[in-house]
């Protein structure tokens, strides 16, 4: 059986993770990416986000 390892990666954190991910299990590696980038309408919806799970479910390292 093969194996898929897809993800979408806002910061660069999931790629790394999804990178050593598919080496180690010989798997094909799919990114998923917006058709459109993510703009600075963006960052209300993050700060929001991260309000209600508390600060600690997302993390985002760079800015849209």
């Amino acid at each position: 059986m093969k194996t898929l390892v897809a993800y979408f990666s806002a910061s660069g954190q999931t790629a790394k993770l999804a990178k050593t991910l598919a080496g180690v299990t010989g798997g094909d590696l799919f990114e998923i990416a917006p058709e459109t980038a993510y703009t600075a309408a963006f960052a209300p919806c993050k700060h929001f986000a991260q309000q209600n799970l508390g600060g600690g479910g997302i993390h985002f390292h760079r800015a849209f």
